[in-house]
């Protein structure tokens, strides 16, 4: 499975001491050369940014069509958003990690499945590599780091948790 990621839900994973859940869910990971600019040149992510040099499965590529990443920056679009979009189509990317409304809803426009941080811990708790109070956790975590997880998506997220764990049960 190809996938790409955009800068936050890296940065969330890293704020939360979970990167490695895109291991276990996707293998590799890919990221244009603008987010991992965003994720490494940032002084106040240093701790985060040891991490992520660690991790051999997030892969950093070069991005080919750069008209087209300037032509998505007039959408609007910060560069790491819009090498995301264009590196995601140039690999044929099944899941385009992203988090941002706007940067969302240009990526559906190009054709993109996207997937946010809500449901990177919705399918690692499917997956098994986090129980509910785990992902619950996280959710929480994210909100004290001042990441915007509505009380909308957290009770949607919760509600996803209970069908799966009855659906177990049963």
């Amino acid at each position: 499975m190809i996938v790409v990621s955009d800068t936050t839900p890296i940065i969330s994973l890293l704020k939360m001491n979970r990167l490695a859940l895109l291991h276990s869910l996707f293998g590799s990971v890919y990221i244009p050369y603008a987010v991992f600019e965003e994720l490494t040149g940032n002084p106040k992510y240093q701790e985060e940014v040891a991490v992520l040099r660690e991790s051999d499965y997030i892969q950093v590529e070069e991005v080919v069509n750069t008209g087209e990443v300037q032509s998505i920056k007039n959408d609007g679009l910060d560069i790491g958003e819009c090498e995301a979009i264009v590196l995601a189509k140039q690999l044929s990317a099944e899941i385009l990690l992203m988090d941002e409304a706007k940067g969302r809803l240009v990526a559906t426009q190009h054709g993109l499945h996207i997937m946010g941080i809500v449901g990177i811990l919705l399918q690692s708790f499917k997956e098994g590599f986090l129980s509910r109070q785990e992902a619950t956790d996280c959710v929480f975590s994210l909100r004290r780091n001042h990441r915007r997880i509505s009380e909308d998506l957290l009770i949607d997220l919760l509600k996803e948790i209970d069908q799966i764990e009855s659906s177990r049960s049963t």
